[in-house]
């Protein structure tokens, strides 16, 4: 058998080049001076060493102006970095790919970006197999970790990435079930249906479901290890498709809104990784699977809803359909003694208008959970950022005809949103995270590939970790 065709990777940031093997550091320092390389991101210089061909990819010099993000931009680097590498080793058609430069704690970040190169999704096409990587100095243990990683972020894309007609509330719900019986350990699902979740009294979901001809699911997934300390409950928007109801979307806004699951896909994920791994933390996670259609029966503007809690809300925007179902899913979580509630959605485009497509926005009242969930974030690469609650945006969901309405003033949206969900929340363990921007691309880049990215379920694995530790 001949032997493989190796393509050696060089990491490197910041004008620096460090731990060079000595048998081709001549040849490496001459290419850097040569060509006045500076390691900034995007950066690449190919050399040949004797008989090995050596990739040198800059991972970006984080910018002297930057506030509050700079580990997780350093860390999102070196994860783009590598699958650039990744990337352009399949292109010279290499056969495998040693990545080197990188310290002890930059390893799970190379990791991330090999999982980010051979991720592919093709309808009715099985993904390949992707080209051998190798991280040096990665232990047994991390590569464990990171292919369990890789197979729960693979799922919550591939959940994401999925047409609609094959992912409605009641399909998803059956592969979401098939997927997480491999990991059955410690784990419980119990699915309400139609019927159930009326007598229920989630009226916020059923109103939603009206003008679909697909019946809506609740997905309760229990994983209970033995001799957790703490317990997580985590809550999902699973919107299969939006189409923004009798307040319809134009074709810019609905075309990518097989992406409006992608809550309740990163919870998924979530526990999947958490059960493979076999963290040492209770998790309940709430997910509500549900079309927004403009069926005959659609819920319209001016409605006035019931919620699970028993308070009401007008009806404004059928469009505002996120918040309806994370509302009497929270109703639900308030029966649940936790540590903390978190909940995901891609719920406001005001949030991406505020942060842009790359940072999710944070709301809590709790300051030592936001601080533990940004802290989770940038350990892994994911940013966030917190943004405000209060009475303003309280007073601005306030209802004339009903206790609450479901859409306030143009300004403010996300925060409007998040306080509405504040309500039926009701509790100070509580967090919302608004998803919207970093969770779908509807442009590729380089080491950044159209469509999902499942963004989110490292952060909540590295919080879930810490809290499991405690």
């Amino acid at each position: 058998m001949a032997a493989k065709k190796t393509l050696f990777v060089w990491i490197w940031s910041d004008g620096k080049i460090g731990n060079i093997p000595s048998a081709v550091k001549n040849e490496v320092n001459q290419v850097v001076k040569t060509k006045k390389l500076k390691g900034e991101l995007g950066e690449l210089a190919l050399l040949q060493a004797g008989e090995k061909t050596i990739l040198l990819c800059g991972s970006g010099m984080i910018h002297p102006d930057s506030v509050g993000n700079e580990k997780g931009e350093a860390r999102r680097n070196i994860a783009e970095s590598v699958a650039r590498a990744v990337s352009s080793a399949s292109s010279f058609k290499f056969d495998a790919v040693m990545v080197g430069g990188l310290s002890s704690d930059e390893i799970s970040s190379a990791f991330r970006g090999v999982g980010i190169s051979q991720y592919s999704f093709k309808v009715g096409k099985k993904r390949g197999k992707g080209i051998d990587v190798t991280i040096k100095a990665a232990t047994a243990k991390e590569n464990s970790f990171a292919k369990k990683m890789r197979t729960a972020v693979w799922l919550t894309q591939d959940l994401v990435n999925t047409p609609p007609d094959d992912k409605s509330p009641i399909k998803m719900t059956s592969w979401v079930m098939r997927e997480l019986k491999k990991d059955t350990k410690n784990l419980k699902i119990k699915i309400w249906n139609e019927k159930k979740i009326k007598s229920e009294r989630c009226g916020g979901i059923l109103a939603v479901a009206r003008g679909s001809s697909q019946q809506p699911r609740v997905m309760r997934m229990e994983y209970s290890p033995p001799g957790a300390k703490k317990h997580i409950v985590l809550v999902g928007k699973g919107v299969t498709f939006d189409s923004g109801g009798l307040n319809v979307k134009t074709y810019p806004g609905m075309k990518a809104m097989k992406c409006d699951m992608a809550g309740a896909a990163v919870v998924v994920g979530a526990i999947k990784a958490a059960a493979s791994i076999g963290l040492k933390v209770k998790i309940t996670g709430l997910i509500g699977m549900v079309e927004n259609m403009s069926g005959a029966d659609a819920y319209k503007p001016g409605d006035v809803v019931k919620m699970r809690s028993g308070k009401t809300v007008e009806v404004l925007n059928t469009d505002a359909e996120g918040r309806m179902v994370l509302a009497d899913l929270l109703g639900i979580a308030k029966g649940i003694k936790a540590d903390s509630v978190i909940d995901l959605a891609t719920l406001t485009g005001a949030c991406m208008a505020a942060l842009g497509e790359e940072t999710a926005g944070v709301f809590t009242r709790d300051d030592t959970l936001v601080k533990n969930l940004i802290a989770s974030g940038a350990e892994v690469g994911e940013l966030l950022w917190r943004l405000p609650l209060g009475q303003d945006f309280r007073k601005a969901m306030t209802g004339n005809v009903s206790d609450l309405k479901n859409a306030g003033s143009k300004y403010g949206g996300a925060s409007s949103a998040a306080e509405f969900l504040n309500v039926f929340a009701a509790r100070k363990n509580w967090a919302h995270i608004d998803i919207a921007g970093p969770s779908y691309r509807e442009s590729s880049g380089a080491a950044r590939p159209f469509g999902a990215t499942g963004f989110g379920v490292a952060t909540l694995i590295q919080f879930l970790t810490s809290q499991s530790s405690k």
